[in-house]
C-alpha cells in the first residue's frame, strides 16, 4: 500500500511539472514512508565536536526495502546524510514525515527531528535556495544570530 502511495504521489508530481511546476509546491501531500535505505555523496567531511554537524553529505531515501535503482528515491533537501543517520539512530525513527517539493525531492518535515539537526539552507542555485527557504523558512535550522561586537 505504501508503495502505491509512493507511486501516486510521483504521478501528481510529473502532473504538476507537465502543468507548469508551481502547482506543486502549493499542493503536495506530506508522505510518511518507511525509509528502508539511503544513497549518499561520498565527500570527506570532517566533524570536530558533537552532532549535529554543519557540514555533510547529500543523502536520497527510497521506502523500497530492496534498495533497486528503479525505485522511487526523494533527494533530501534540508539535512546531511550524517545528521540523518545519527538522529536515527538516536531517536529509533521506524518512520519519517517528508514533504515532496519536486518529483524527486523532499523536506524531512517530522515534528521529532529538532531543527539544530536540519540544514539552514538547500543546496542548489541562488534562486532555488531563495524560493526554499521562501516558501518552508519552518523546515530549515533558523539562521544563526549576528556575532556580538
Amino acid at each position: 500500500m505504501r508503495k502505491r502511495w509512493v507511486r501516486i504521489v510521483g504521478l501528481i508530481a510529473a502532473l504538476a511539472l507537465a502543468a507548469g511546476g508551481g502547482w506543486w509546491a502549493a499542493r503536495s501531500p506530506a508522505v510518511t514512508l518507511r525509509p528502508r535505505a539511503i544513497r549518499s555523496t561520498s565527500g570527506d567531511f570532517w566533524h570536530d565536536g558533537p552532532p549535529p554537524w554543519p557540514h555533510g553529505n547529500r543523502f536520497s531515501l527510497t521506502a523500497d526495502p530492496d534498495a533497486a535503482p528503479s525505485s522511487e528515491w526523494w533527494l533530501v533537501l534540508n539535512m546531511h546524510a550524517e545528521n540523518y543517520t545519527e538522529l536515527s539512530k538516536r531517536l529509533g525513527l521506524e518512520t519519517l514525515r517528508i514533504l515532496p517539493v519536486g518529483p524527486n525531492e523532499c523536506l524531512i518535515i517530522d515534528r521529532r527531528v529538532p531543527r539544530d539537526w536540519l540544514l539552514d539552507a538547500p543546496l542548489g542555485p541562488p534562486d532555488f535556495r531563495r524560493e526554499m527557504l521562501e516558501k518552508y523558512p519552518q523546515y530549515f535550522r533558523p539562521p544563526a544570530p549576528p556575532p556580538a561586537p
